[in-house]
C-alpha cells in the first residue's frame, strides 16, 4: 500500500519520503578532482558546482583584498609586497563566471588539492540547497516528484477514477510539475478501496 500526503493546493507527495542526504547521490558527475581541470569539466556538466566554485574564487578575492588592505596599513609597509598583492588582485577578473575558471587553470596544484578539493568534496556531502539548485536535480529524488513518477505510470482510467491530474507547468516557462487531487481525501480513498487500488491519501501534517 503507497500512502500519499495531500498538500496545500491538492499537490501529492509520497508520505515518509526520504530525501537525498547528499548532493553525491543526485548529480550525475564525478566527486574526486585529481586536477583542476577534472574540476571545470564536472563544472561544465552540473551548474551548481560552477556555482560553488564561484563563490570559492569570490571568497579567495575578498581574502586577497583582505591581505593587501593589512599590507598597507602596517608600518613599516613592506611595499614589494604590496606591490606583488595589487598586481595579483589586478589580474584576476571581478566576474565571478569567467574569473573562478581562469583561477582554477592558474592555481597551483598543492593548494588545489589542499584547499578547493577540501572544499568541494564537503559540498558534496552535504544535502542539496533545494531552494537554489531543485531545477537542476531530478525530481524523482523529491518527496512531490517521487508522487508524480508513481501516477504518471498508472493508467488513465485510474487516474480519472481517483481524482488525480499530472501538471507538467502551470504555465509555459513554469517549473512546476505534480500529481494533484483534484478532489476530496475521504472519495479519492473511498474510490480507491472500491477498485482496490493500492494507494491511500492523507492530510499533509503541516496542512491547515
Amino acid at each position: 500500500m503507497k500512502t500519499f500526503e495531500v498538500w496545500k493546493g491538492g499537490t501529492l507527495a509520497v508520505a515518509g519520503f526520504e530525501e537525498v542526504k547528499s548532493r553525491r547521490e543526485c548529480y550525475y558527475v564525478h566527486d574526486r578532482f585529481a586536477t583542476s581541470a577534472d574540476l571545470v569539466s564536472a563544472m561544465d556538466d552540473c551548474q551548481p558546482l560552477a556555482w560553488e566554485v564561484e563563490r570559492a574564487y569570490s571568497d579567495f578575492l575578498e581574502d586577497l583584498s583582505a591581505q593587501l588592505e593589512t599590507a598597507r596599513t602596517r608600518m613599516p609597509m613592506n611595499v614589494k609586497q604590496v606591490a606583488r598583492l595589487e598586481a595579483r588582485l589586478e589580474s584576476l577578473p571581478e566576474d565571478e563566471t569567467k574569473g573562478a575558471r581562469d583561477w582554477l587553470e592558474a592555481i597551483p596544484a598543492r593548494l588545489f588539492k589542499g584547499t578547493i578539493v577540501k572544499r568541494i568534496t564537503k559540498w558534496f556531502d552535504d544535502p542539496p540547497n533545494w531552494g537554489e539548485e531543485e531545477d537542476y536535480i531530478d525530481h524523482f529524488y523529491t518527496a512531490q516528484g517521487a508522487a508524480m513518477s508513481f501516477f504518471e505510470d498508472m493508467d488513465q482510467e485510474s487516474l480519472k477514477l481517483l481524482g488525480v491530474k499530472i501538471v507538467e507547468g502551470e504555465h509555459p516557462g513554469s517549473t512546476y510539475f505534480a500529481a494533484e487531487l483534484r478532489c476530496s481525501i475521504e472519495q479519492a480513498n473511498r474510490a480507491a478501496k472500491k477498485a482496490d487500488l493500492p494507494v491511500r491519501f492523507v492530510t499533509h501534517r503541516s496542512a491547515n
